[in-house]
């Protein structure tokens, strides 16, 4: 039985008491979490420090470009 297709919102606190350790922690959970990832299945990512920004618009499809550059 294949898995219904999932909608994901990832979020990443990129303020300043993230810096070293604990960003490199949280990029790790990040690429896990992507590479978790199905064809039919949706994300987003969304940064927060001072301001909060999403990566894009709306939620994509898990394409290989999309993912990549959710990994960058």
């Amino acid at each position: 039985l294949k898995p219904a297709p999932r909608e994901v919102i990832f979020v990443i606190d990129t303020s300043g008491s993230m810096a070293g350790a604990s960003m490199d922690q949280a990029r790790a959970a990040l690429a896990v979490g992507l590479d978790a990832l199905c064809p039919d299945d949706r994300f987003n990512l969304l940064q927060f420090n001072s301001i909060t920004e999403s990566l894009f618009a709306d939620p994509v499809p898990a394409t290989p470009d999309a993912l990549r550059k959710a990994a960058e």
